[in-house]
């Protein structure tokens, strides 16, 4: 199944060096099947360009913010 990636929308990332860390997305560039996302490292916030494929959507906010 396919997952929409969109701007300000929560991703998790599930491979490579940052697994599990939490992120925001700020910009999809589908042609290169990336986008570049807002994470924390060391307390700081920092954008870096991951690949689609290493990211999942944050279904457990999704869900959070379905039932309120």
């Amino acid at each position: 199944m396919s997952e929409g990636f969109v701007e300000g929308g929560r991703v998790v990332v599930v491979a490579g060096p940052l697994v599990g860390q939490e992120s925001t997305i700020k910009k999809v560039n589908r042609r290169k099947r990336a986008a570049l996302v807002e994470l924390s490292i060391c307390g700081r916030r920092v954008e870096v360009e991951l690949g689609l494929e290493l990211m999942k959507r944050n279904r457990e906010r999704v869900q959070m913010q379905a039932s309120a």
